[in-house]
């Protein structure tokens, strides 16, 4: 998963996103993410998504019972 697919996930699932932050790709990191061959699986994302490095998010599901 990248980005926007645990975006997408969570926001099926009922939950509600607070925070999510993508650390994206630097320079070096994106010339050789242009020379490398995508598998199809990842084609539906944009380079700057499949490239991301770190992904960190907060979410909670709504009406969900306290522990």
């Amino acid at each position: 998963f990248k980005g926007p697919d645990y975006r997408a996930a969570l926001e099926k699932a009922g939950f509600r996103i607070i925070e999510m932050d993508v650390t994206l790709a630097n320079a070096t990191d994106k010339t050789y993410f242009a020379r490398t061959k995508v598998h199809e699986c990842f084609r539906h994302l944009s380079p700057e998504d499949a490239s991301a490095k770190h992904i960190f998010f907060v979410a909670e599901k709504p009406n969900a019972i306290p522990a």
